[in-house]
């Protein structure tokens, strides 16, 4: 008995609906991986973009102002967006930048770059596509806290990974004011 053309079982419609879903997955696949080369030679530019730092420092008590784009966070900025407490320390200026120094690069992708007066300046590098983010801490001595400002150099967003790593730093740096005043105590 000869299969029943159009029955699920027999013919080919079977096997043309079989070839047909095969073409598609293998489409799919190849256009995934075509996005996903292109998105990786996209964030390769950027990284390589990233390399030259932007003009920083500190000028009259004041940090860089945060760019409008939502990469960067500063205690002297206005608006709510950027935003973020300073940080406060304890000791003098030499102290509490030697505090900061340490605790910045003993930080996953920290590296201080200048120590210079009361203004430290350190990047950060990620480790996947080594982009590179700016923080600055500038000693109030009034206040006897650090104003600081985190930036990515590259887009318009980061995740959160500057709020993110100000606020490690400021953990730290309180552990290690902690730790020092335990020490005086003993």
């Amino acid at each position: 008995m000869a299969p029943l053309q159009g029955h699920p079982l027999g013919g080919s419609c079977g096997r043309e609906r079989l070839v047909s879903r095969q073409m598609i997955f293998k489409i799919l696949i190849g256009v995934f991986a075509v996005l996903g080369l292109l998105l990786a030679l996209r964030l390769a530019f950027l990284s390589k973009s990233s390399k030259s730092p932007p003009i920083l420092g500190a000028s009259d008590g004041r940090l860089t102002p945060c760019p409008r784009n939502r990469n960067c966070v500063s205690s002297q900025a206005k608006g709510q967006a950027h935003r973020i407490a300073a940080i406060a320390a304890r000791g003098s200026e030499q102290v509490a930048l030697a505090r900061a120094r340490d605790a910045i690069n003993s930080m996953r992708g920290g590296r201080v770059i200048e120590v210079q007066g009361g203004y430290l300046r350190a990047e950060f590098s990620s480790r996947l596509f080594r982009f590179v983010d700016d923080l600055e801490l500038l000693w109030t001595p009034d206040d006897q806290c650090f104003d600081v400002r985190s930036a990515s150099r590259v887009g318009n967003f980061d995740l959160g990974a500057n709020r993110r790593r100000v606020e490690a730093l400021r953990r730290r740096l309180q552990g290690a004011a902690s730790k020092a005043i335990d020490q005086q105590d003993e």
